[in-house]
């Protein structure tokens, strides 16, 4: 896939792992528009940044305004976390989980569908948790489940589009040491990478004819498939 002149949409891309493939994708001289609740602490030459509550469809009307022609990319990457086991749980962050990771793919979904060029990709992103169900965090890997299912669901019904999903394991974001105390964190050392480290391998995605970038926990590498 050549990205020169593409329109591409990234949420959450004001940190961690949209950041890093925001940068990626400029460099290869694609248009790049970042929809997140911030702005980035060093804001990527090329991106155009708008201030946008995925959870709501008026904020993101106004942001795709924004936007002209069409998008030859979306991609579903805002997130939040809350570890905790499914059950111990609160009703808040159920509430907040569901909302950013599921509700607010559907949102963007939704809205960008009438400007999504016929054979654009979207691109969803879900997580190791989603395949490996552990019991902390419960809810957010019910969350990534539930998107990863989503986004089986628009490649059946809309076969136009080119659907990518990733599965990716700890990555040094701000998402993931969220509530992660020095002892978790030193545990995970071994498995985590670089959003940069990913990035690479997003676009090798964008550029395969592979579905899906997986982590393989028990072998601490990605896959694609």
């Amino acid at each position: 896939m050549h990205f020169k002149n593409k329109t591409a949409i990234i949420t959450g891309a004001a940190s961690g792992i949209g950041y890093a493939v925001s940068q990626a994708l400029v460099k290869q001289g694609a248009c790049v528009f970042c929809f997140d609740w911030q702005k980035p602490k060093i804001p990527v030459a090329g991106v155009t940044y708008c201030i946008v509550d995925v959870t709501s469809s008026a904020a993101i009307k106004r942001a795709l305004a924004k936007v002209n022609g069409g998008i030859d990319i979306l991609f579903n990457n805002a997130g939040v976390m809350r570890r905790g086991t499914v059950l111990a749980s609160a009703e808040k962050d159920f509430d907040l989980l569901f909302n950013v990771h599921v509700k607010g793919s559907w949102l963007m979904l939704k809205y960008c569908q009438p400007r999504l060029r016929k054979n654009a990709t979207i691109v969803q992103m879900s997580s190791r948790h989603a395949l490996y169900f552990p019991s902390d965090p419960g809810l957010y890997a019910l969350v990534k489940r539930t998107a990863l299912d989503l986004a089986e669901l628009v490649e059946q019904t809309y076969p136009a589009y080119r659907i990518k999903v990733l599965c990716p394991g700890p990555v040094d974001t701000p998402l993931s040491r969220t509530d992660c105390d020095e002892t978790a964190w030193a545990r995970k050392k071994k498995m985590v990478c670089e959003p940069s480290f990913l990035a690479e391998h997003i676009v090798e995605l964008l550029n395969s004819d592979k579905s899906k970038l997986i982590f393989d926990q028990k072998n601490c590498n990605y896959y694609f498939e």
